[in-house]
Formats: C-alpha cells, structure tokens, sequence
C-alpha cells in the first residue's frame, strides 16, 4: 500500500546522526508500494536538510545527494484542488495546517501514513486513516 511519509520521517532515513528503523524502513516502503505526499513536502525536505547542513548535521555533498535519492522515489504530490479542507482538518484536530496536509493525502488516497508525531497519530485515528507499521 502507498505511504504519505510526513518530511521529519523522511529526513529521519537521511540524517546520518538519527537512527530511525521506523524511517528507514517506512521509506523502503515507500520505494517499493508508492509515495505520495502534499506539495509542501519537497520544501519542507529541502528546508530540514538546509537547516541540517547549518547545524553541522550533515555536510553539503551528502544533503544533496540525499535529495537526489528522495527525487528518485517518484513521489505523487497531492495539490489542493480546494482551499479550506486543511484548515478544517487542522482546527478538528489540533493540527497546524501544514500536519493536516498530510492528514488529508491519506484521506484522499487511502495512503497509509507515516509520522512519529503523536499528536498526528491521534488525528489519524479519529479520522480513520491507517498508520504505517513497519513489518515485523
């Protein structure tokens, strides 16, 4: 089944200071079944990697080519076809508008989603979208 991989997850296989069994293998699975994602995805990667080199987290060759290999999963980006569906999710659920993207991909997609973020799972729940568990 497809994934919608919230941007900390996806950074979180990258970073080579984290070490995330749960990142690495949402992004395996990803790679394999399909990933689709919000269309701030792609700035919010590229922001947590710039932020990342800033820090001294990760030098500049190794970000981008980090961004190359998330380039090649072929994500699906999602645009809103609508405005006011995040704001709704967000305002029910105690999301900011960006964490409601995310929610509402899945929605729309039927995508199992994959975040750490507990306040996200919990939207998740109450709004019926399915959570990636990494297989066992």
């Amino acid at each position: 089944m497809r994934v919608v991989l919230d941007a900390s997850v996806a950074l979180a296989a990258v970073l080579p200071d984290e070490d995330s069994t749960f990142a690495r293998s949402a992004l395996a699975m990803a790679a394999n079944d399909g990933l689709v994602v919000p269309a701030l995805w792609a700035y919010e990667i590229q922001n947590g990697l710039v932020t990342a080199i800033r820090r001294d987290r990760i030098d500049e060759p190794s970000a981008m080519e980090a961004l190359r290999a998330i380039g090649l999963l072929g994500a699906e980006v999602d645009c809103p076809r609508e405005y006011g569906r995040e704001a709704e999710i967000a305002l029910r659920h105690g999301l900011t508008a960006y964490d409601a993207a995310y929610l509402v991909v899945a929605l729309k997609t039927g995508a199992h989603l994959a975040t750490t973020d507990a306040t996200m799972q919990r939207a998740a729940k109450a709004a019926g979208v399915s959570l990636f568990v990494p297989p066992v």
